[in-house]
């Protein structure tokens, strides 16, 4: 396979939940060298994303994975 698309979903803030997020994505990154990777943020995830609040290493792994060509998407609903 030479390319692979993947939507992944985070529909809360819990530190937990995001280091897992982050964790499969480089997972994902590191397996498949064509990947696309696009992550949709929903629920209370979208309101401290919007408003700043995520801790430093939260920003500098959202900023990282950016650069690697990860998008980060809102969920409108």
């Amino acid at each position: 396979m030479d390319s692979i698309k993947l939507v992944m979903h985070i529909s809360n803030d819990s530190q937990e939940s995001l280091k897992n997020l982050f964790s499969s994505i480089y997972s994902v990154l590191d397996t498949v060298k064509q990947s696309r990777v696009e992550v949709v943020i929903t629920d209370r995830g979208v309101i401290n994303f919007l408003k700043g609040n995520v801790d430093k290493y939260t920003y500098e792994t959202i900023m990282e994975l950016i650069g690697s060509g990860v998008k980060f998407n809102v969920c409108n609903i």
